[in-house]
């Protein structure tokens, strides 16, 4: 485990460009705006398909108000007064683009319950940040969006570390129709690893009903130990089958 670092708030606001490493804050904002300008007036018209380059500013800024959120496309077309097919055709540009990320639903031979939706995620939290007009790492901290813009930073942290092999593991996340979820379920040679995150330093078993349900849910499944990925301040073990870890050390 690495040595624990003051905040997750500033590293979030950044988020994981390259080019913002050597920057101070005070230029991040700048770089960022003609990030999301070059991203429209070069690699979205390449992509083609867009007229309006202004509304799909928006559109991008909507997709990051519902990060770590399942995906309603109806929902997302009424907000900028499109449709369900329009909203769906732009979120795929968006994920073509690496700017968005959506995980499928858990689906082995699943029970009725579960929910089949996907869950969206912005590539890059800085730029969440920078589209919701958060304009510090403090900002950030007070954001009513904190909670959702620390489980997609862990989320993209985790798969991030995959990105260099050949066959990653197959990432999905699990929500039933109760409410019972588990933010990412990674999938390899057999066995399944549920993950899930939450912004507390004080975690318990309640914070690991979502990873419950899902053991119960498959009781024949390998799974492995599931984690809780927290501000806890050394691993520890919140049930016997659920090792909460401290978000420093992915």
């Amino acid at each position: 485990v690495t040595s624990k670092p003051e905040s997750v708030w500033p590293r979030m606001w950044r988020g994981g460009m390259p080019a913002l490493i050597d920057l101070p804050d005070s230029m991040v904002p700048d770089w960022s705006e003609g990030y999301v300008r070059t991203y429209l007036e070069r690699d979205l018209r390449v992509a083609g398909g867009v007229s309006d380059l202004a509304e799909f500013r928006r559109f991008l800024a909507l997709l990051a108000s519902q990060t770590a959120q399942e995906i309603n496309a109806t929902h997302l077309g009424r907000e900028l007064g499109m449709d369900r097919k329009t909203a769906l055709r732009w979120a795929s540009l968006a994920e073509a683009g690496f700017q968005w990320r959506e995980l499928p639903a858990f689906s082995r031979n699943a029970a009725k319950r579960i929910a089949g939706r996907p869950k969206g995620h912005m590539a890059d939290t800085g730029l969440a940040c920078h589209l919701l007009r958060i304009q510090s790492a403090q900002g950030l901290e007070e954001h009513p969006l904190r909670g959702a813009l620390f489980e997609t930073w862990v989320v993209q942290q985790i798969l991030r570390g995959f990105q260099d092999r050949a066959n990653p593991p197959h990432a999905s996340h699990f929500r039933t129709l109760a409410g019972a979820e588990v933010d990412l379920v990674l999938e390899e040679d057999g066995w399944v690893f549920p993950v899930e995150v939450k912004l507390t330093a004080r975690p318990g078993p309640m914070d690991a009903r979502g990873l419950k349900a899902f053991r119960e849910t498959w009781p024949d499944h390998r799974i492995a130990p599931g984690l809780l990925i927290c501000a806890v301040e050394n691993p520890t073990w919140i049930r016997q089958d659920v090792l909460a870890v401290p978000w420093w050390s992915l």
